[in-house]
């Protein structure tokens, strides 16, 4: 197994991240189960830690949670072909095929009177899982896109659910919705830190 210093080495590692994973943990294992949310992210999205059908099935994942915001039927049948792409039953070609259609739709549904910034948020966010699939052998592209996926899906439940809260139950909420996310990779994901 990689050791920490030189996994944070290969993959330039925040100066925050690196020292906190030496002083805390005894292996990128240990890293793995107890980083914070955006830490591991980070972490899962670089090249053969996770495999293309982790990566995919995560964006998936924060997909189906945005699924409240979207703003159309294209948007959540769009889902429906991702999720049969990850099981098999939905060919690659079906979802490059799919990529401008829902590209058009986020651009139609973005200034759609009525649709907030919750739904646009959902909407690209599908977009971008459409998109990542499509091209999901380009790594810089898959690593950049689920970050991003991540990070729209995380603010679009997070400020749906905390519209009425003051601060300090916000601050809360964050984490509890951030935490959904690294639960998911942690219990669906077998990450790969070898050398």
């Amino acid at each position: 197994m990689i050791s920490i210093k030189d996994f944070c080495s290969k993959h330039d590692a925040c100066v925050p991240g690196r020292s906190w994973a030496i002083a805390n943990c005894k292996d990128m294992r240990d890293v793995w189960d107890n980083i914070k949310t955006d830490w591991l992210i980070w972490i899962a999205t670089r090249k053969g830690v996770l495999t293309r059908q982790e990566l995919a099935r995560f964006g998936l994942c924060c997909s189906y949670l945005v699924k409240p915001y979207l703003s159309s039927d294209l948007m959540r049948d769009a889902l429906n072909k991702l999720q049969g792409w990850v099981d098999g039953t939905v060919s690659l070609a079906d979802i490059k095929n799919l990529e401008p259609i829902i590209h058009n739709e986020v651009n139609n549904q973005y200034f759609k009177p009525g649709n907030t910034g919750y739904n646009a948020n959902a909407n690209v966010t599908v977009y971008l899982t459409v998109r990542m699939i499509s091209i999901i052998d380009d790594t810089a592209f898959v690593e950049t896109a689920l970050q991003t996926i991540f990070y729209d899906a995380d603010d679009d439940i997070f400020a749906a659910e905390n519209a009425q809260k003051n601060n300090a139950e916000s601050r809360l909420n964050y984490d509890m919705v951030t935490n959904r996310f690294a639960n998911w990779l942690r219990a669906n994901t077998k990450p790969n830190f070898e050398e």
